[in-house]
């Protein structure tokens, strides 16, 4: 898990350091331009601006670090209660094209071959990467950039539960357009 298993620390997060160290350098450089016999305003005001917008930036950044570990939560479970709609969307779109396989000629249903595997294969790695990112954010409560990873995971695996739904979405469009065709041409030949 790319270092996400270290032992935990109290540390500070490693950016969250270097870029409060980064403000207080620069704080400390306005400091300077502003001491009697070597005053430079112009100078002193600009580098407090810096440091104000780099301090800033650090507490944005530890605020979203703080806020990872419940938002990790809420996407798991999110994230449990539509794993098994897809997997059901998939399960039926599977079946109704095994129906359709057998009433149909294959020559109306061969542009779909391979949507149905293609649908299972994201579904899958939705699941494998959910994992990985539970596994991450367990391991990484002390670690900003384990609980980041963890999030950019899930965010992915729901990326690819909606790509799996989609080509779920295609089999049973498909067969509902093959189906409204078939009944037109019935409907045709009995006029």
């Amino acid at each position: 898990l790319d270092g996400c298993f270290e032992p935990e620390s109290t540390a500070p997060v490693p950016d969250l350091a270097d870029r409060l160290q980064e403000a207080e350098r620069t704080l400390q450089e306005a400091r300077d331009a502003i001491r009697k016999g070597a005053e430079r305003p112009v100078t002193a005001l600009r580098l407090g601006q810096e440091a104000e917008r780099l301090a800033n930036a650090v507490r944005e950044r530890a605020l979203r670090l703080w806020a990872l570990p419940e938002e990790i939560e809420k996407r798991s479970r999110d994230f449990e209660v539509a794993r098994p709609r897809v997997e059901r969307e998939i399960a039926q779109a599977k079946e109704e094209f095994q129906s359709a396989a057998a009433v149909y000629a294959a020559s109306s249903w061969m542009e779909l071959r391979g949507v149905g595997a293609a649908a299972e294969r994201a579904a899958q790695r939705a699941q494998e990467l959910w994992r990985s990112a539970v596994d991450k954010s367990r391991a990484g409560q002390a670690d900003g950039r384990c609980l980041e990873e963890a999030v950019r995971e899930m965010e992915e695996a729901f990326e690819l539960l909606d790509q799996a739904s989609g080509h779920a979405r295609t089999i049973r469009v498909h067969l509902e357009m093959l189906e409204a065709g078939f009944t037109q041409v019935g409907e045709f030949h009995y006029l």
